[in-house]
């Protein structure tokens, strides 16, 4: 006997009804929630949206679903249910016994699943060896190309190139005086998607044709400003690109957007919730029924997200966050078989990959991958992965008032150098590299070169910090605990034991939301810092000593700090562009410098910023708010890359700059790139088993 689920009197009394969730939609046809979303997406179950709410809030209508019944029964066989029961019990003792044996061979045989080269003694073979950087390699459909991003002979102008990988011939795509990135291959192999920079974080996708004809504009679009990398992803049946999209202003949260390449049409996709600052670097799986993408909670703590997506590119629920890294670095590249998830973690120069199960079952770093500072990897179908090797020499000089940079560096480091802070009563500069693969903060004297460590977490990245007034401590914050914290730090630790929380570090906030961006106020009694713990980002000021915060800014603060006599504070917001300046006392806020950047620091002649110049090429300025005439000047030019910190002393002398110095990245491939069993128990029975078969 079959039973049918059909159109019932006992719901009758709520046929008429709205529905208002997944879940009140699964109790009236009496199914799951997964088995009803799969009914829609499979069998046409009339499902609703909410047009100006996020996108996966979804409603129904009773009297749908029941005439949508009257088409569709659903059935059920007694006696197939309870051989499914049995097939069911079997197969969850089959796969008991399995676990249990496979845990006793990871106990017995230190079994490591990993992904890595089948050959260890074959290393990566060389794609591209040109003169600068060649990144962003993008794999054609059918595998015999590479489209990537480099400057040219000259290195004057970023554009697109091709490159064949069975006879290495290159071609030059582009030739816009503007900056070209982001190359991203249509499924037909016909053309490729690339960004073309604007000024103010604006960009244009163009359509670029692979063997000729002219190029389209698909759209303008707000690109994030603190993200240089693969933003573009093209749906499956190629009518859709994804990218992160700032809305028309720049001004709002990032979320992930869809444009159709043939109308031009615009909807969004991820809406983040909360307070984080937004979504961005999208690509969708190669089955196209899910988008992994990058969550920034802050610029120094990101993480994946994947969306499963309906067969018309509608969100099925919410986000799933499939990574805890707490890095400034993540992103994702899924594998062929759309399984997992290749990931590139870390910061500029030293990044790693791990392998990220799609469902987000837990990650794994893959050693032995031949390089740290992996850029972009892509993993063909055939088990090659091709990616960018960069490699980048980070610097801090110096800049005294008058004069220009010194020519020998004062700090060199093969990884990324952030959280300058400057002692100039101490002659010393405390910085945070990631020479360990995570960010720890060290001291250097600059008298001495001496080099003290003030940190041991062993975990985590450093995003700011700063030297009390009176040069016995420095503050910064750290994802160490997994989020952002404020901490202090002595700089006299007397032993290796005082780089452990204690006498000399001390941990200020505790909150579990995200603490950055600390400065000290002029008497050295407080620390204002950036938290998004009521919302939106604000500015808080805490007792050094720790206690309970107090909010300072009320419509928005990103990074502050007191001006000379105590009375007002200067601050950025972080979707507002301009130096603002709040009094203290009366809690007015002014804008007094619309042009500066979130990079500042106040001196006793004014507020010193950064400007970024060349419209995407390497190239920065220092410029003067000065309080005296209230206007903008500029101090110096540079025709190098902004390293992403500076710090100013007291007296507004003398200005530390990270830069990144002579950068190099090529394009590097390895022939045989799969999952394996390593130092196992397959390891020590496969040789076994092929002498007995005898192969």
């Amino acid at each position: 006997m079959v039973k049918k689920i059909e159109p019932s009197p006992e719901r009758g009394d709520i046929a008429n009804g709205r529905l208002e969730s997944w879940q009140e939609i699964a109790d009236y046809l009496k199914r799951d929630k997964r088995t009803v979303q799969r009914w829609e997406k499979e069998e046409g179950l009339p499902i609703h949206r909410h047009r100006r709410r996020v996108r996966s809030s979804v409603f129904a209508f009773g009297d749908e679903l029941e005439e949508w019944l009257r088409g569709n029964p659903v059935t059920i066989d007694p006696i197939t249910a309870r051989s499914s029961r049995r097939r069911l019990y079997f197969s969850l003792g089959l796969c008991f016994l399995s676990l249990l044996i496979g845990a006793l061979g990871i106990y017995v045989f230190s079994f490591h699943p990993v992904f890595s080269p089948a050959d260890t003694s074959k290393l990566p073979r060389t794609v591209t060896d040109f003169q600068g950087q060649e990144l962003q390699p993008a794999i054609s459909p059918g595998g015999n190309q590479v489209a990537f991003v480099w400057g040219g002979e000259s290195g004057d102008n970023l554009d697109i190139y091709v490159q064949s990988l069975t006879d290495s011939r290159v071609i030059r795509r582009t030739t816009a005086p503007e900056v070209d990135y982001s190359p991203a291959w249509s499924p037909d192999g016909a053309s490729i998607a690339v960004l073309r920079g604007l000024a103010g974080n604006r960009a244009e996708i163009i359509l670029v044709p692979v063997l000729s004809g002219a190029e389209r504009v698909v759209g303008t679009v707000t690109v994030p400003p603190w993200e240089w990398g693969p933003q573009l992803s093209w749906s499956s049946d190629g009518h859709w690109i994804a990218f992160g999209d700032g809305g028309d202003s720049g001004e709002a949260l990032f979320g992930i957007s869809l444009i159709n390449v043939i109308t031009g049409e615009r909807r969004p996709l991820s809406i983040p919730e909360g307070s984080q600052i937004g979504d961005h670097s999208p690509v969708f799986s190669p089955d196209g029924e899910s988008v992994v993408f990058t969550r920034a909670l802050t610029l120094n703590s990101s993480d994946l997200y994947r969306m499963e997506l309906s067969k018309d590119l509608q969100p099925v629920d919410e986000a799933k966050r499939l990574t805890s890294f707490h890095a400034p670095m993540v992103r994702g590249w899924w594998s062929a078989c759309g399984k997992q998830i290749l990931a590139a973690v870390g910061s500029a120069g030293k990044s790693r990959l791990w392998r990220v199960p799609a469902k987000g079952d837990g990650s794994v770093e893959l050693n032995p991958v031949a390089d740290q500072g992996i850029c972009c990897p892509v993993l063909l179908p055939d088990h090659r992965l091709i990616y960018s090797r960069r490699s980048v020499r980070s610097r801090v000089r110096s800049y005294r008032s008058g004069t220009q940079i010194a020519n020998d560096p004062l700090v060199v480091s093969s990884g990324s150098l952030s959280a300058l802070a400057y002692s100039g009563s101490k002659d010393a500069v405390a910085f945070a590299s990631d020479r360990f693969g995570h960010d720890e903060l060290w001291l250097q004297s600059l008298s001495s070169s001496g080099l003290t460590r003030l940190t041991q977490f062993g975990k985590g990245w450093i995003g700011h910090a700063g030297w009390s007034p009176d040069g016995a401590r420095i503050v910064f914050d750290s994802s160490a605990p997994g989020h952002s914290d404020i901490f202090t730090v002595s700089v006299d630790v007397p032993s290796p034991q005082g780089l452990a929380e204690g006498k000399w570090l001390k941990r200020i906030t505790q909150d579990t939301h995200e603490d950055i961006l600390p400065t000290w106020s002029r008497d050295g009694k407080h620390i204002y810092f950036s938290s998004n713990r009521a919302g939106g980002f604000q500015i808080w000021k805490v007792a050094a000593e720790g206690g309970e915060p107090v909010a300072v800014t009320k419509d928005g603060g990103l990074f502050g700090m007191e001006c000379p006599d105590s009375c007002c504070l200067y601050f950025t917001k972080w979707n507002t562009a301009g130096l603002w300046k709040l009094e203290l006392e009366s809690g007015d806020e002014l804008l007094v410098a619309p042009s500066c950047s979130k990079h500042f620091a106040v001196s006793s002649d004014g507020i010193l910023c950064t400007a970024e110049d060349g419209n995407g090429r390497p190239e920065f300025s220092i410029q003067l708010y000065r309080f005296s005439t209230g206007q903008v000047e500029t101090l110096q030019h540079y025709r190098t890359q902004f390293g992403g910190d500076f710090d100013v002393s007291y007296d507004g002398n003398s200005i530390l700059i990270s830069e990144l110095g002579v950068s190099e990245a090529d394009l590097l491939i390895i022939d045989h790139f799969h999952c394996r069993l390593s130092g196992g128990i397959c390891e020590r029975l496969l040789p076994w088993l092929g002498s007995l078969l005898g192969l």
